[in-house]
């Protein structure tokens, strides 16, 4: 179980229960790169975004790389991914999953 839980369930981001039609098409990944100390607060400026502009990741993945935190959020829109990369600074690429 997650440390915590109310940013790994729920509406946003859970990935267990997609559609197979929806992990065959071509994602869009972000990759946001957040300071340790500041994870908490971002996480929240982030999920307010993606409330406030209708947005739903299709999966959510994080990972240590020194003192950051590497978020990775896929989105199944081009104009989410790019909209979402905006506001957090953040680098996107497509790819394909299925």
């Amino acid at each position: 179980m997650s440390q915590f839980p109310y940013l790994t369930s729920g509406r946003y981001w859970n990935t267990l229960n997609k559609s197979k039609h929806i992990r065959s098409r071509r994602m869009r990944r972000v990759t946001v790169r957040v300071p340790a100390a500041d994870l908490a607060r971002a996480m929240v400026v982030m999920r307010e975004w993606l409330d406030l502009n209708r947005c739903e990741p299709t999966r959510f993945d994080c990972g240590m790389k020194g003192a950051e935190v590497v978020l990775s959020v896929d989105f199944s829109t081009g104009s989410a991914a790019d909209g979402f990369a905006r506001r957090f600074g953040a680098k996107t690429r497509s790819l394909t999953s299925g």
